[in-house]
C-alpha cells in the first residue's frame, strides 16, 4: 500500500511511525535497522535469479496445462479421468458455506461465482490458484444447513458483525481526525 510505504520509508533507524491505516489493516511501524539500496553483485544475486525464472516458467507452464484441462472438462471429460492420465490428484473438499469464507484444503473462497455450481452446470467456469497451486473444481453435491448448527453459532454471528462495525467506526473515526487535523512535516527532523 503506497500510504504504508511512505510511512516507512519517511523514518529512520529506531523511529515508530503514526498510526497507519491501509485496506490490509491499521499499521504501526518500527523500523530496526536501514539499509541503503544497491545493485546486487552477480555472484550474489544470480541463483535467486536462476531460481525465481525457473519458477515462473513452470509456473507458465503449469497454467497452461491446467487451462488446457480445464476446457476439456468443460467440453464434457471427465475429471477423475484427465487427472489419473495426468498423474495429478483429485480430492473432495468436503461441504462448506458461503459464511465459511474458504474452501477447505484449498483456503480462501474465490468468488460469489463458486454458489453457482449445480448439478446441471457443475463445473466452476475458471482456475483458482492458492499457495502456488492450480485448483479445478467441479461440484458433487450439496445439502441444506441444519437449523441447529445455525442457533449454535448465532451469538458467534452476533459478536463478529459487531467487531466489524466496531473497526468500521474507529476506522471512519480515524479518517475524519486526519481530515481535520493540521499535519506539518518537519523535514529536518527526518
Amino acid at each position: 500500500d503506497e500510504r504504508l510505504s511512505e510511512a516507512v520509508f519517511l523514518l529512520k533507524a529506531g523511529q515508530v511511525s503514526s498510526v497507519v491505516e491501509t485496506a490490509d489493516g491499521i499499521y504501526i511501524v518500527k523500523v530496526i535497522e536501514r539499509t541503503e539500496a544497491h545493485a546486487p553483485e552477480y555472484k550474489d544475486a544470480a541463483t535467486k535469479v536462476k531460481e525465481r525464472i525457473v519458477f515462473e516458467k513452470s509456473s507458465e507452464e503449469a497454467k497452461k496445462k491446467a487451462d488446457e484441462l480445464l476446457k476439456k472438462v468443460k467440453d464434457g471429460a471427465d475429471l477423475t479421468a484427465l487427472a489419473k492420465a495426468e498423474k495429478l490428484n483429485v480430492e473432495e473438499t468436503g461441504f462448506f458455506r458461503k459464511a465459511d469464507g474458504f474452501i477447505p484444503k484449498i483456503g480462501a473462497q474465490p468468488s460469489e461465482k463458486l454458489f453457482d455450481m449445480k448439478a446441471d452446470s457443475p463445473n466452476y467456469p475458471e482456475l483458482i490458484s492458492r499457495n502456488n497451486r492450480l485448483y479445478i473444481l467441479k461440484f458433487k453435491t450439496s445439502e441444506e444447513a441444519a437449523e441447529t448448527g445455525l442457533v449454535s453459532k448465532k451469538e458467534a454471528l452476533k459478536e463478529a458483525l459487531l467487531m466489524k462495525k466496531q473497526d468500521d467506526a474507529l476506522k471512519n473515526w480515524i479518517t475524519d481526525l486526519k481530515a481535520k487535523a493540521k499535519i506539518e512535516v518537519f523535514a529536518e527532523n527526518l
